[in-house]
């Protein structure tokens, strides 16, 4: 009875000692649960204060744009189309007549539109979307100090990347925002949107960024945009994108939903470092001058390097030397992975700046030197790609 004893002793020690150890996790475990749920409160009281502080900094650096556009009455249009009829058919078209003289209508119409921009130098000098502004015949812009309409003149627009500056005049400087380097930004990280959506003048939302170096959209001809779920909507467009230090990121420009009734939304934003590329060009001459391969170029199924489908006869890389079947895949001693990569790459480098192209021809490396040209307008692109390509990848 007593070796009994023991060995049943033997066999409870191990189990009053699991016993111990488990109490001791147990206590250790909801204390630190204790601890991380004590500091949850602090957490989100440092973020509510750091997106307040945003907004007070740089919504006076934010505007709204309202613009207005005059166009044809259409029913002015019907009424003069049908006129040479008139003498035709005159029992059918006596009521329609006197209906027409009854309510005369104006050859003109105005439609109304919003936006939003932000103020990038204290003369009041304004960055927005091209397509915010495009076509409009008045501009007019809204401070935050008042409700008071300013009118605006277009200083230079750049519809290749949607972006464009206007300009309004006022006695006194003005707030200006500060811009911050979008290469360093990271998925994750906090991203905060300010603009007017449905004419609700000011409005900040927050999310994160979601996604970099997003393409493939074909909104514009030089694609890298910023991905965010931070609420962007109509009358947003052109207003700034923040991340956690109240600096620009990016040019909010469009969204992308699921479809009717869906609530998944994504916002995309052109990088603050293409704008301010973009925004010094602008200011000193109204207009963004590219460099030009003249070549259609479409994507290798390899990790790297673009194939040339096709030579624009007459245009640099055709008096380079450079040939249909060659794969690019060095520009400037830079590797090349995509045809967006190489887009980028191209239209940075400076007109009639000599470039140093790094090919494969035939299976043989080999290094051609090219005098880039200027990129044509977006007008003599489409014309350029009509008379060469029936369906294929964009001329670079």
């Amino acid at each position: 009875m007593k070796k009994e004893r023991g060995v049943s002793a033997i066999w409870l020690m191990p189990v009053l000692l699991l016993g111990i150890i488990a109490g001791i996790g147990l206590n250790y475990f909801s204390k630190e649960t204790e601890l991380i749920q004590a500091g949850l409160p602090r957490q989100l009281e440092r973020t509510e204060s750091l997106f307040a502080k945003i907004a007070e900094e740089v919504k006076p650096s934010v505007v709204q744009i309202v613009t207005t556009r005059r166009v044809a009455d259409p029913f002015g249009e019907i009424e003069h189309f049908f006129k040479p009829f008139e003498e035709m058919f005159p029992e059918f078209f006596e009521p329609f007549k006197r209906h027409w003289k009854r309510e005369p209508r104006a050859p003109q119409r105005q439609v109304s539109g919003l936006g939003s921009g932000f103020i990038v130098d204290k003369d009041g000098y304004i960055i927005t979307n091209y397509h915010v502004i495009k076509d409009v015949d008045e501009i007019m812009v809204r401070l935050y100090r008042d409700n008071k309409e300013i009118p605006a003149t277009v200083v230079g627009t750049d519809p290749l990347t949607d972006l464009a500056m206007i300009k309004i005049d006022v006695p006194e400087d003005l707030p200006v925002v500060r811009f911050g380097d979008s290469e360093k930004i990271r998925v994750g990280e906090w991203a905060i949107a300010v603009g007017s959506p449905f004419g609700l003048e000011h409005t900040v939302t927050a999310g994160i960024i979601s996604g970099k170096g997003r393409v493939g959209f074909e909104m514009v001809h030089f694609e890298n945009f910023i991905q965010t779920d931070a609420p962007i909507h109509p009358g947003s467009s052109g207003g700034p994108l923040l991340n956690s230090d109240g600096e620009v990121i990016g040019v909010n420009t469009f969204i992308m939903t699921r479809g009717m009734g869906m609530p998944m939304v994504f916002g995309f934003a052109i990088p603050s470092n293409m704008v301010k590329d973009i925004y010094s060009q602008l200011l000193e001459e109204g207009i963004v001058r590219r460099g030009w391969l003249g070549i259609v170029i479409q994507p290798l199924t390899e990790d790297k390097g673009v194939l040339i489908s096709k030579v624009i006869p007459g245009g640099p890389a055709a008096k380079a030397g450079l040939k249909a079947k060659d794969i690019i895949t060095e520009f400037e001693g830079k590797e090349i992975l995509t045809t967006h990569d190489l887009q980028r790459k191209v239209a940075r480098t400076g007109v009639e700046k000599r470039a140093t192209v790094g090919i494969i021809r035939g299976g043989n490396e080999k290094e051609v030197i090219v005098r880039l040209g200027e990129m044509p307008t977006i007008e003599e692109l489409a014309m350029i790609e009509k008379r060469i390509i029936e369906r294929g990848p964009a001329l670079r």
